[in-house]
Formats: C-alpha cells, sequence, structure tokens
C-alpha cells in the first residue's frame, strides 16, 4: 500500500471516524500560515476549489495537533509541508467526484496513480524501532486512548450508561458485584447489540492512528509493522477478541468508579 494513498485517506482528514466539519481556514495555531496569506495577487485556484484546499489545510493542522503523541515533535515547516499536499490531495479527490458520471472513475484513476507514483523516497529511509507485534498493539492502544480526536472516551461513556440501564445501584459497590450482574442475560443481550458498532469504530480509528504513527513518526514504525498491525486489527472483529474483553471490563471498572 504506498504511503501517499494511505496519508490521503487519513492524515487531516476531517475526523473522518467522527463525522465533523472541517475547521475554517484562519487558524490561531502557532506556526500555521493561512493558504490565503500566501496567495500573492490572488489565487489561480476557482473560489470553490481554493475553499476546499483551505478547508482541508486547516483540518490538517488540527488533527496534527490533536495527536501530540503521534505529531509533538514535528516542527512548523514540517507541518505545513504535510497539509498543504495532504489539503492538494483531498481537494483533487473531493473535486473528482462532481465530474460526469462517465469520467470520475478515469479522473480518480489518474489521481490514484499520481499519488502512487510519488511513493518511493528518494533518500535513505530512517531506521524503524523493532517492535513486536504484542507492543505494537500496546503502542496502538494507548495512541487511542489519549488522542484528543479519538472515540475512545465516548464509546466508554455510552457502554457505561449502558451498563447502568441494567445493573442496580446496590450491585455497583464492587467490581465483582457489577460482573456479576452484568452477566444477566438481559444485560449480555443489550451489550451484544451495541458490540458491532463499538468494535467496527474503534477499529477504524485505531487503524487510522497506524497511519497518523507512519506519517507523523515514521521511525517508530515500518511498512511490514503497519501492515502486520493494521492485519491484526481487523482480525479482532470477530470471535471473543481482547479488545470485546477490554471493553467489557473497562466499562464495568468504570462504572463502578463513577456510582
Amino acid at each position: 500500500m504506498h504511503f501517499p494513498n494511505l496519508f490521503t485517506a487519513v492524515v487531516g482528514a476531517a475526523a473522518a471516524f467522527h463525522g465533523t466539519r472541517a475547521a475554517p481556514i484562519a487558524s490561531s495555531q502557532s506556526g500555521v500560515v493561512p493558504l490565503t496569506d500566501v496567495c500573492n495577487g490572488g489565487s489561480p485556484l476557482p473560489d470553490a476549489l481554493l475553499a476546499s484546499v483551505g478547508r482541508n489545510y486547516a483540518a490538517c493542522h488540527r488533527r496534527i495537533g490533536e495527536n501530540p503523541r503521534l505529531f509533538g515533535g514535528l516542527t512548523a515547516m514540517g507541518a505545513q509541508a504535510l497539509c498543504v499536499a495532504q489539503s492538494g490531495l483531498d481537494a483533487g479527490f473531493g473535486h473528482a467526484l462532481q465530474g460526469r458520471p462517465s469520467e470520475i472513475p478515469v479522473l480518480r484513476e489518474g489521481l490514484h496513480r499520481l499519488a502512487g507514483s510519488r511513493a518511493a523516497n528518494p533518500l535513505p529511509s530512517p531506521g524503524t524501532a523493532s517492535h513486536s507485534l504484542d507492543q505494537l498493539r500496546q503502542i496502538n492502544f494507548n495512541d487511542y486512548r489519549h488522542s484528543r480526536s479519538t472515540q475512545y472516551a465516548s464509546q466508554l461513556e455510552r457502554q457505561v450508561a449502558l451498563l447502568r440501564t441494567h445493573i442496580p445501584p446496590a450491585q455497583r459497590s464492587s467490581i465483582s458485584d457489577a460482573r456479576r450482574a452484568a452477566a444477566s442475560p438481559e444485560c449480555r443481550r443489550a451489550w451484544k447489540r451495541h458490540l458491532p458498532q463499538w468494535v467496527r469504530a474503534e477499529i477504524a480509528e485505531r487503524s487510522t492512528l497506524v497511519t497518523m504513527r507512519e506519517v507523523g513518526n515514521p521511525e517508530s514504525i515500518s511498512h511490514a509493522q503497519a501492515d502486520a498491525l493494521r492485519a491484526d486489527l481487523a482480525g479482532m472483529r470477530f470471535g471473543n477478541t481482547a479488545m470485546k474483553r477490554r471493553m467489557h471490563e473497562e466499562a464495568v471498572v468504570a462504572l463502578v468508579g463513577r456510582d
């Protein structure tokens, strides 16, 4: 999988798994230069395209700012370089969808080939840490849990709220009591109804963060390690996986800790 295609899919996307809108073009972040400030004498881009580029540029900077674990070492120039590339690709792919139905597949194929043709890095690749898959799982989960743009906190709130409707206050005084109450048929059925959605959302967000780590901190993970971790994440959707067991246990613990 080519780096630019991954970059297009993730970095700077307007919180793709949250359904949010991109930030305005203007930004108060230190070191962020709005594109309108560098268009000397006006932009040659049509207004709609310029607005799209600007929205994606600002969204990219916001995504970087929300993930200091991954982009904390990035300089202002580095962030600008990444985001101007990202915003151009995002705007181009979005604009292609406005073409005639017959030409959209051809336009998008051309854009993918353009992105893919830039995949080879002419400079030597940096050395990467030799993490095991277990270590990568933990790193990835910590990225997911601590990222300010993550779904982790909001999903945990929904899981606790569901347990609260099925576990009476008298059984929330200890984790062992809450576990037993959560094992009731009614509570298990309710949990099972929502679990597929929670799992899909977590896998999607954690897959996003794998790519963001590749872009923001390429020395911490190799292409092969990232591919292995994505494949591992995809497999967590089915069966009684560690991800599903952790979700349930953390929700029970959080319920007891708050009540």
